[in-house]
């Protein structure tokens, strides 16, 4: 079983209610939306650890999988 961490878990949401930053165990984690729609993915995550390293992502599409079809 996983061990819970002692860190909180710290988030930030925009009006619309989509997430725009996560704090949690030394990371934050920034989200961009590319238009004002609530339900748009984000198009830009960038990530940065305490330890400085930083990671940034950006998508072009997102693509939409039948139900069932992603399993982790």
């Amino acid at each position: 079983a996983p061990i819970a961490s002692a860190l909180p878990l710290l988030s930030q949401l925009d009006a619309f209610g989509r997430l725009l930053q996560l704090r949690h165990e030394g990371w934050r984690i920034d989200y961009g939306y590319p238009s004002k729609d609530p339900q748009a993915p984000p198009n830009r995550i960038f990530a940065e650890s305490a330890d400085g390293l930083d990671l940034r992502l950006l998508i072009d599409e997102w693509n939409n999988l039948p139900a069932g079809e992603w399993t982790p």
